[in-house]
């Protein structure tokens, strides 16, 4: 674009007087000093305010770091081993499973004798009598949780019942143990702890005579 004869004249440093209504109105800017005159500036510097951009007074996005959440989940506690001891007799077609204290190391004298004498009452002959103590180690690394321990159970049971076919539970965890089996050949009889034939010996004959017509139905 060309310039003008006042422009000319002010770059040639001659001062140009102009009527009010010949200077060009001033925009209002955002700072308290007056705009000074475009007729006044140097080409480079009328220029130069005609491509200025304002400073955007939009706010501005700031970026926060967020915190970091782990992939890898929280370690979930062990269920503590359960504590118990049971044992497996024996017999001809015949399994009794019934649960003793814990801190027996044997079978006493009065259960042992319970059990050979009911044996021999239903005609079985008494093979052999195991037991089962749970913990089996005293390892942390190995597992001794209830999974574990119905695994082991479960294994037991079905070597103890190899080649035969009755299943004698005594007691509340005797009969939740035969529950979980899955061998439908398997006839199971629950009855009551095998303590409560120890003190109270007149349930002796009950315990013989249920047993007895539960074996004879085959």
């Amino acid at each position: 674009m060309g310039l003008t004869r006042n422009q000319y004249l002010a770059e040639m440093g001659i001062q140009v007087w102009l009527t009010r209504s010949a200077r060009a109105p001033l925009a209002a800017g955002p700072t308290s000093e007056p705009a000074e005159p475009l007729d006044s500036l140097s080409p480079l510097d009328r220029i130069r305010r005609s491509v200025a951009v304002p400073e955007s007074t939009e706010p501005k996005m700031v970026e926060t770091e967020q915190p970091r959440v782990s992939s890898t989940p929280a370690p979930v506690a062990d269920s503590p081993a359960p504590q118990f001891s049971l044992v497996f007799a024996e017999f001809s077609d015949l399994v009794m499973l019934f649960e003793v204290d814990y801190s027996q190391d044997s079978l006493a004298p009065a259960q042992e004798r319970l059990i050979s004498d009911l044996g021999k009452a239903l005609g079985r002959e008494r093979q052999k009598i195991t037991s089962l103590k749970w913990p089996m180690l005293d390892a942390a690394h190995v597992k001794q949780d209830q999974s574990a321990a119905d695994q082991v159970i479960q294994a037991r049971l079905k070597g103890s019942l190899q080649g035969k076919q009755h299943l004698l539970v005594f007691g509340d965890l005797s009969r939740q143990c035969a529950e979980r089996m899955s061998q439908d050949r398997i006839k199971q009889l629950a009855v009551e702890d095998l303590q409560q034939y120890l003190s109270e010996p007149l349930k002796k004959k009950t315990l013989w005579l249920s047993a007895r017509a539960w074996l004879e139905q085959g």
